[in-house]
This record gives structure tokens, C-alpha cells and sequence, in this order.
């Protein structure tokens, strides 16, 4: 586990979690925008970063989704589910990929996924949204 503790923990209504997602997408479309950078490819970290990253797909009118998820055990990887094959061929050889989560705390999940996804796409560029 993290140092994480239960008094860090905030619990926020739907109806503010909806408008905190607003001012990410709006600040992704910033990004875009300042930026020229155009996202192929949204990568949500299973399991919280599923909800966030079905809103900015929808608000971005994105398609591409590839699902990660890790498993830990005493800060080890005892769980990956793996791309499936039959998405990896949606993605362009050199995509920009938006890895999205509801939260961070050490990081490792995403810099696994980041290692994992160089594996297959070694020309991608990354990028993070987190809520």
C-alpha cells in the first residue's frame, strides 16, 4: 500500500467529480490547442481511471481506448492484464498517448504502463491526465 492514510482521503459528490472532469477536459483542450498535440489513443488505468477517461473520450470525441491494469502485492506487480491484441493494431506507429487516472500516489502504475507501452509502441509520446 501507499502512505495513503484515511484522513487524506476526500469523498466529493457526482455532481462535483462532473465538474471537476469538465475543467480537466477544458484544460487538455488548452493543451491541444497551445500545443498542436492531438491525442490517438486514451490508455485509463484500471481500475479508477475508467470513469475519467470515459469522459474525456466522450467531451474529446475520442475512440481509441486501451485498458491497463496492474495488481499489487508488497509493492510487486502480482496482476497485468495485458492489451489486447486485437486493439494494438487500432493504434498508429508513433501515437500520442493520454494515460488517465483519478488519482496518483507514488506513480508506479503509470510509469509500468508507460514502461509496458514503449514495448509496443517505442515511438509514442506520453502524456497524463489526472483527476
Amino acid at each position: 500500500m501507499s502512505d495513503i492514510k484515511r484522513d487524506d482521503l476526500k469523498q466529493v459528490s457526482y455532481n462535483k467529480f462532473g465538474k471537476t472532469m469538465d475543467l480537466v477536459v477544458e484544460r487538455i483542450r488548452k493543451y491541444q490547442q497551445d500545443t498542436e498535440v492531438a491525442f490517438d489513443v486514451v490508455v485509463p488505468l484500471l481500475r479508477s481511471g475508467m470513469v475519467p477517461a470515459t469522459h474525456i473520450l466522450s467531451k474529446l470525441n475520442l475512440k481509441t481506448v486501451l485498458p491497463v491494469y496492474y495488481m499489487y502485492l508488497n509493492k510487486q506487480i502480482v496482476k497485468r492484464i495485458e492489451i489486447p491484441e486485437i486493439l494494438l493494431d487500432t493504434v498508429s506507429n508513433n501515437p500520442n498517448i493520454l494515460l488517465v487516472d483519478a488519482n496518483l500516489s507514488t506513480g508506479t502504475t503509470v510509469h509500468n504502463a508507460i514502461k509496458d507501452l514503449k514495448l509496443k509502441y517505442p515511438n509514442a509520446s506520453f502524456y497524463i491526465a489526472v483527476t
